[in-house]
């Protein structure tokens, strides 16, 4: 089974933060959090991290800095992976239409939508190519 790394909301805070800074002391990340917490429970969270590959730490001479190892996108393709399974019946299509009739879109992310629709119709309409006699299918 492949690896998906399922962050919980604690643990997403905190990488959303790393991804966007590159790297941080566990004091930066203290003071970007929405939630303050004690520093001996801002410590377990990161050390559980550590343990479940989310992030490392790296000794440095003003204190350790942590950065995020796990893949950004990966982590995003996981929990999409999971909100199909859990609340849309593994619907893609019924994802996007709720998230789409609740969003307030600008023109222009009307028009990337759109775009991205479009080049997936051009990639499904693709011709494909022709099977050689003797050759199994894929």
């Amino acid at each position: 089974m492949p690896y998906r790394p399922r962050p919980n909301e604690a643990e997403l805070e905190i990488l959303n933060m790393l991804w966007r800074r590159g790297a941080a002391t566990a004091k930066a990340l203290a003071l970007l959090q929405s939630v303050p917490t004690s520093v001996s429970a801002r410590t377990r969270l990161l050390r559980e991290m550590q343990d479940k590959g989310f992030i490392a730490r790296e000794p440095q001479r003003g204190g350790p800095i942590y950065i995020a190892i796990v893949d950004e996108d990966q982590v995003k393709n996981s929990l999409i992976e999971l909100l199909l399974e859990q609340l849309f019946d593994n619907s893609t299509r019924v994802l996007v239409l709720h998230a789409l009739s609740h969003a307030r879109l600008c023109e222009d992310d009307l028009s990337e939508i759109r775009s991205a629709l479009n080049d997936m119709d051009r990639r499904t309409k693709a011709p494909k190519p022709p099977r050689q006699p003797g050759l199994a299918p894929h």
